[in-house]
Parts: C-alpha cells; structure tokens; sequence
C-alpha cells in the first residue's frame, strides 16, 4: 500500500493538477531522450516556450478562478494545435512549454502559426469573452544548443527578449521579425488610442448609378495625426484582438450619429465593418442590437458589413451571427466578393441583402476581357439571389457606365466622394 502509494505521488507530482500536462520536473528528461534520439539520426529538436498574456491583469481583474479556467482552455488549445510527437508541458506560474523533436525549420514555423492562431479566438468563461496573445521562445538542436540545459536556458531567453521587445516570436539566435517589433508598437499606440478617444469615423457614400443619388454610406475608422493609415493598424487590431474593443466603439459612435441626423432631418442607411475576431465573439451580436434599440434607430437602416474570407473562414458560425442580425432587421453585405473561396456553395446559405464586388476587378475592368467577364458574372449571380451590388473602387466615369450596363446598382468610390467627415456627408446629403 505505501509503495502504491508512493508512486501515485510521484506520478501526481510530475502532472500539473491544473492541466493534466507534465509538469516542468520532467522536461529535463524529455528533452535528454529526445536529444539521444536525434543525435542517432542526424534530426532536429526544438523547444518552444510560450508566455500567455495578460494572465495576471485576468487574474487582478476577474480573480484566480477564471485565470485557472482561462489556463485551462489554454492548454487544451495548445496540445491540440501541435503534432501527435509534441508534447506540451505546463511550466511556472502562467507559462508552457512545447518540446518538438524530429522537427524541420518549416514544420516548426507551422506549429508556431497553429498555435497562435488556436489563441486567436477568444477564451469563453460563463458570460466573459477574454481575447489573449502569446509571446514564443524558441531554441534548437543543434543549431544554437546542445544539451537539455542549454534548450531550456535558449528558449527562456528567447521568450524574455519577446517580452521586452514586444515581438510575438523570438529565436534563440536572436534573430526576430523587426516587421513584427513595429506591429507591436502600432498595438501599443492604438491600444492608447482606443482608451482616449483618438480614433475617428468618415463616411463614403454609396451612389445609385441610375439617380445619382447618394443611397447609403459606409463608415470607415480613420486615426487622425497619427501617420498611420487603416490598412496597416486595423489588421494589426485584428491580430491581436484590439478589434473587438474598436468594433464596440464603432457601433456606439455610428449609433449616437445616426440619433444625431435624424435630429437633424437626415435620414441614410449607414453600412458597418465586422471582422473575423468580431463573429467569433458570442456577444456581438446582442451588443449591436442593443445599441441601436437604446437609441430608437431603425435597424433596417443599418447594414452589416463583412468580409467574405470572414465568412468564409468560421462560415457556419458566420451564417448563424449574421441571421440573427438579419432577423432583427439589419442589413448585411458580403465586402470584398470575389477574392475568397467556396463563394458559391455558401452564397445561397448566407443571409445576405447586398454583395460588394472587391476594388481589384473594378480598377481593370476597361482594360482586362477577363475581370470584364467576371464582374458580369457576379453581378448576374447576385442578382440571382436578389442581392442588391455595389461595386467598390470606381474612379471614372467609364468604369460606372459599363458597371451600369451590368445592371450594377450601386457604385462607391473616388468618382463621387472620397470619405468624408460626418459633418461634410451631412452636406451632401442635404
């Protein structure tokens, strides 16, 4: 009984009670096994050590018992996103550990993008979306080390330098993506930013090519004297899961401008973005609802944009958010149709009312047989499934008058307006 016992403990002792993964006490011993075998066979061995964040703000704001649940999901996604070989291992505190051996450079690459794309979603505890990122170590045999000491001190290294320099991953050798040391700067900017108030909507109105009459707008986050244009900081907001907090903004501030020109008299349908990391967030859809009920804003004047990569990424869960919005009386228009996959199979599933044909088959589209036939195309397949097109990047005039003769609806673009100012829409509304 006691020598029964005795290794139940033992075994206890090398398993994290939390997780269920090894605990640090038998990494040393792993990596050594893992070591002899590749040494017999001339492979690879790398060590990957991962630092969630921000654990301990989760830990200060919503207590120990969510940190330990977020820790949870967090290994579970990990031992999911690496190969059957890998092992994860629960380290200190609120870091881990993932041990690769018989690696190449390219399937670690893979790994790392598998794992930081299985923490891109955000972690559901009851009633709390928590969005979190990942800072990699990553150390070698026998590129820069050569036992089990020097893996576990490299890789320690590496995650502490991405730390401090505020870059996703960090290899032993200290070579980093400085790309990514500036996407980490832009974070931080933004973050501040978001907090206090910095950012800014204009409105691109949307043409009906037969009256000429502006009929509906598109909001479009702009971050004034910053020097940092959308296409560069809203996928740096994405990536990291900033965007949730921006999109929040987004529907409150076009909610209260709405509220404002009907005081006003004015009255337009004003379409809204929503990314990737916003249809995965399970309360975004009620959070939109509600902030247009508040306010007593029709909701059949509001459209819903969202990208079809978006859609066509998460497409269930894309199609369930999308009709709830639908049935409450929104709009939603498929932006950027024509650049992912799969358009067709999803198309009829989608509770769509308008499709968005993508700027790179308008800019060509006097000049190219090819993007000529293929804008026909769509616009004859929305009309279809009675979706109403808008032709996004249409700069001249020749452009919107074979864009007619498809029986295009809608144009947006330089030829009319560039975005503008609440205030200056307001103009040209009247």
């Amino acid at each position: 009984m006691t020598k029964n016992m005795s290794e139940a403990n033992v075994v206890k002792l090398l398993h994290d009670n939390l997780t269920g993964l090894p605990s640090r006490l038998l990494l040393h011993d792993m990596i050594e096994l893992e070591l002899a075998h590749a040494r017999r066979n001339g492979t690879q061995v790398s060590l990957f050590h991962l630092d969630p964040f921000p654990m301990s703000d989760i830990d200060h704001l919503f207590g120990y018992k969510i940190g330990d649940e977020v820790l949870k999901q967090i290994a579970k996604r990990l031992v999911a996103s690496v190969r059957e070989s890998d092992t994860v291992v629960r380290m200190d505190a609120d870091e881990f550990a993932v041990l690769m051996p018989t690696v190449g450079d390219d399937e670690a690459s893979i790994v790392i993008e598998k794992v930081t794309n299985a923490l891109e979603a955000p972690i559901e505890v009851g009633e709390l979306c928590i969005n979190i990122g990942v800072m990699i170590g990553v150390a070698s045999y026998p590129t820069h080390c050569n036992n089990a000491e020097e893996l576990i001190r490299g890789a320690l290294k590496a995650v502490k330098q991405a730390k401090a320099e505020h870059i996703p991953v960090v290899y032993h050798d200290g070579v980093a993506d400085r790309s990514a040391s500036f996407h980490m700067e832009v974070f931080g900017r933004l973050r501040h930013a978001v907090r206090n108030g910095e950012l800014t909507l204009n409105y691109q109105p949307k043409v009906d090519l037969q009256s000429g009459e502006i009929r509906s707008v598109e909001a479009l986050l702009r971050w004034p004297d910053s020097g940092i244009t959308p296409d560069v900081f809203i996928p740096i907001a994405e990536k990291t899961g900033l965007i949730c907090e921006i999109t929040r903004w987004v529907v409150t501030e076009v909610a209260r401008q709405m509220l404002e020109w009907r005081h006003q008299g004015i009255q337009v349908k004003v379409a809204i973005n929503i990314s990737t990391r916003d249809l995965l967030d399970k309360s975004i859809a009620a959070f939109i609802v509600d902030a247009f009920d508040s306010r007593k804003v029709d909701k059949s004047q509001v459209i819903i944009e969202v990208t079809e990569s978006a859609v066509m990424k998460h497409a269930t869960l894309a199609i369930e958010r999308l009709s709830f919005l639908r049935d409450q009386g929104f709009g939603v228009a498929i932006d950027d149709f024509g650049t992912g996959y799969s358009s067709m199979a999803y198309l009829s599933d989608l509770p769509a009312t308008e499709l968005k044909i993508d700027r790179r088959f308008i800019g060509e589209i006097l000049k190219s047989k090819r993007d000529k036939k293929l804008v026909k195309a769509m616009i004859a397949l929305a009309h279809e499934f009675d979706l109403l097109v808008v032709a996004e990047g249409v700069e001249h005039q020749q452009q919107a008058d074979l864009l007619k003769t498809f029986g295009c609806e809608m144009i947006q673009g330089y030829l009319f307006s560039q975005p503008v100012e609440a205030d200056r829409l307001a103009y040209l509304l009247r």
